[in-house]
């Protein structure tokens, strides 16, 4: 038994080990990809791909991640400003509020504040403001958290390609505000579950299967609770 253990414990630190040797196998891709790219006039969306087939590669923690997005951020972001195009930014954006969420789970709220600092020296995409609300939310300034999230809302509503994040947002709220005994359950459940939910139902709204089934969950146990 002690052989087998012995096995496994060894088989994670030599995988531990690989960590940092695939970490910077992919900053070399990254880099090389990159100016291949520029060079050769190949389509942006060309190198986009391939760097989405190097995250495969990857492990889960930020202690590997970080130099990797980084790294990417800075060249969508000079690449960007060589050729401007929505897509460069787009996925510029995309890279910063990634690193931003998994520094926020990884507890490295410095840098998930300095990631929301370039996201809102910009103006784009409306999920800045909820990933702001988060970050709120994770150093314990709840009532802060709360009011940018429904600052947000309110400025959102009626807006159609704002779909997608009002109906996470609503979920969100809804959850912060029973959390927090901000509002009353039946209020909770009717203006933030049930209409997270309808946004869902009526195809104003596309979230993943993982979005759409906590909407319905968190509904169900909504309308259960309250009975």
């Amino acid at each position: 038994m002690s052989i087998v253990q012995d096995l496994k414990n060894a088989s994670l630190e030599s995988a531990e080990n690989l960590y940092p040797f695939l970490t910077q196998f992919q900053m070399f891709r990254i880099v090389e990809d990159f100016y291949s790219t520029r060079s050769s006039g190949v389509p942006v969306d060309t190198l986009l791909q391939n760097w989405q087939l190097l995250d495969k590669l990857g492990c889960s923690n930020l202690k590997f991640q970080e130099p990797v997005l980084y790294l990417r951020s800075i060249l969508l972001k000079a690449f960007n400003e060589q050729q401007s195009s929505p897509t460069l930014s787009n996925s510029y954006d995309e890279c910063i509020l990634h690193l931003l969420s998994k520094a926020r789970d990884s507890g490295r709220l410095e840098l998930a504040e300095s990631c929301a600092s370039k996201i809102c020296s910009r103006t784009m995409m409306a999920r800045k403001e909820v990933e702001v609300a988060k970050n709120h939310w994770a150093r314990g300034e709840q009532d802060i958290a709360l009011s940018v999230l429904g600052q947000f809302l309110s400025s959102a509503s009626g807006r159609d390609h704002n779909s997608d994040i009002q109906a996470t947002s609503l979920l969100l709220c809804g959850e912060w505000l029973s959390e927090t005994r901000s509002e009353n359950p039946n209020t909770i459940m009717d203006q933030y579950f049930t209409t997270s939910v309808k946004l869902y139902e009526s195809k104003q709204a596309f979230g993943s299967a993982q979005e759409i089934s906590k909407a319905y969950i968190t509904l169900a146990r909504s309308v259960l609770f309250s009975n």
